[in-house]
């Protein structure tokens, strides 16, 4: 008689369980931090750190290549957001235009890098033009359909 074996759960998405208490990763994927006098709350912001700050710089770096002549939308005031406000201003962006709907993200927005910003709770009509690149925040929603539709090509 044969044994039947539950089904094996896991994932491996992006090379990172992010909702899993045990992983198994990749050992170029891994950081060893200890010894450096972290506690567990310091530790539970390391991981979302890496990953937004890698997301949101790498795609005003990377991908748009953006410099000293663009201007920049950049929409959510995240962490991804929050990054690519910063790797912008980094890059000498001459507008880097941060959007959300939250005054403080807003704030730090501005703190961070942003020239203008937009609170979308005040925004009404057809939409703002963006200049020339965009930044989505996570997800592939109506909001993000939206805002490549008002974008002009690159």
């Amino acid at each position: 008689m044969a044994v039947r074996r539950p089904p094996t759960l896991g994932g491996l998405f992006f090379g990172q369980s992010s909702f899993a208490q045990h992983t198994i990763a990749s050992a170029k994927s891994v950081v060893n931090v200890a010894g450096l006098g972290l506690t567990r709350d310091d530790l539970k912001v390391l991981a979302p750190f890496g990953c937004g700050l890698l997301t949101g710089s790498g795609t005003v770096v990377n991908v748009a290549k953006a410099g000293p002549s663009d201007a920049v939308a950049i929409m959510g005031m995240g962490g991804v957001g929050l990054a690519a406000v910063m790797a912008a201003k980094n890059a000498g962006c001459q507008q880097i235009i941060g959007v959300d709907r939250v005054p403080a993200r807003l704030e730090l927005a501005k703190k961070m890098g942003a020239t203008h910003t937009i609170d979308t709770t005040e925004v009404s009509g057809p939409g703002v033009s963006w200049r020339r690149y965009a930044v989505p925040r996570t997800g592939w929603g109506r909001r993000s359909r939206s805002m490549l539709a008002d974008t002009s090509p690159l």
